[in-house]
């Protein structure tokens, strides 16, 4: 049964792992961090988010029964709202150094759809955005995925994100903001060390090298077209043009279980 305590308890013993004296944050109205990390002259806040499934979905499947369901792929409202509390208490959390970190832990929980979950967290960090092209040499139309393409989370807590760990079933990953001053922090403190030691460490730059595009421009996000031209030139792309993978759909089956 998942409880906050557990994710507390869970993600001290990752930062201790990564060489921090871990405490907790004393509580303020829920309005500041979970935890306060102290390193070799590197803290960091954190605060801890977990995604469960959805309820309503899990208490549908049958024992041995098999449902199919639908919902929002690119961006999920639910998961905007509570990467944006994150963010938030972030900000709202007093530290007596302009050299204090501060970093959004998120606990991937879903047993049916993580990966979409992970999709859609990354989506609102980066305003990640889907773009096809024309191909000059395929029959099939080549299908890439933008960061910071729209407004993104990571752009607007720019003063208060300095990155956000990704913890799922299968591994773990941090995701440096790009736009913080302190991402150069962040990449040479202990965490980013650690999580650089197993090639779990992302920036812009990085994700290029893995076939991302990254529009890294100063248009204004809201003019869609000027900000697809630029990318369009950046890379050389053939007719680009936007698309929306707005739901999905996925079955689950649950194993019968007898008394």
């Amino acid at each position: 049964m998942h409880s906050d305590r557990y994710d507390k308890q869970l993600m001290r013993e990752v930062f201790e792992r990564c060489g921090y004296t871990v405490s907790p944050v004393p509580e303020a109205d829920g309005k500041r961090a979970d935890l306060y990390c102290c390193g070799s002259g590197n803290d960091l806040f954190v605060e801890i988010k977990a995604f469960l499934p959805d309820e309503v979905l899990m208490t549908s499947i049958p024992t041995g029964g098999v449902r199919e369901y639908s919902m929002p792929f690119d961006k999920k409202s639910a998961i905007e709202d509570k990467v944006s509390h994150a963010a938030r208490q972030l900000r709202d959390t007093p530290s007596r150094s302009t050299t204090t970190m501060r970093v959004a832990a998120f606990i991937i929980r879903h047993p049916f759809d993580a990966c979409v979950v992970r999709h859609q967290i990354l989506g609102v960090l980066y305003g990640k955005r889907s773009i096809v092209t024309a191909s000059r040499t395929r029959s099939r139309a080549p299908l890439y995925e933008c960061m910071y393409f729209a407004e993104s989370i990571f752009f607007r807590f720019r003063a208060s994100l300095d990155g956000a760990a990704l913890i799922e079933s299968d591994g773990a990953s941090l995701w440096v903001n790009d736009h913080s001053d302190r991402a150069n922090l962040l990449l040479g403190s202990q965490l980013g060390q650690f999580f650089e030691s197993h090639r779990a460490c992302q920036t812009a730059d990085r994700l290029e090298e893995l076939g991302y595009l990254v529009a890294d421009c100063e248009i204004d996000r809201r003019r869609e077209n000027e900000v697809l031209a630029f990318v369009a030139r950046k890379y050389d792309l053939d007719s680009p043009v936007l698309v929306s993978f707005s739901r999905y759909s996925a079955c689950a089956s649950v194993p019968l279980t007898r008394a």
